[in-house]
């Protein structure tokens, strides 16, 4: 954001990056807010149909759990190897 409020350079004490700064980060922020909804909606929908099939939500249960425990152990052993 720094890089485009250098651009616009205000009057000291003023708004920093003025008018036209301000604009400028406020049109990219909520141009990339709204396509970021999108995309995690989007994703999101698949996922919950993925889900919604008990086979394979088995699977990635089980695999989220190993996953949990393999952390744990790690997690455990570099506690103990570090005191």
């Amino acid at each position: 954001m720094s890089f485009f409020l250098v651009e616009f350079e205000s009057y000291p004490g003023g708004i920093p990056g003025g008018v036209g700064g301000t604009l400028s980060i406020a049109t990219i922020n909520t141009t990339s807010g709204f396509l970021a909804m999108a995309v995690w909606t989007n994703v999101g929908h698949h996922v919950q149909h993925r889900l919604s099939d008990p086979k394979f939500a088995r699977i990635v249960i089980l695999g989220l759990g190993i996953l949990l425990l393999i952390m744990s152990i790690l997690i455990l052993l570099r506690y103990h190897f570090a005191n």
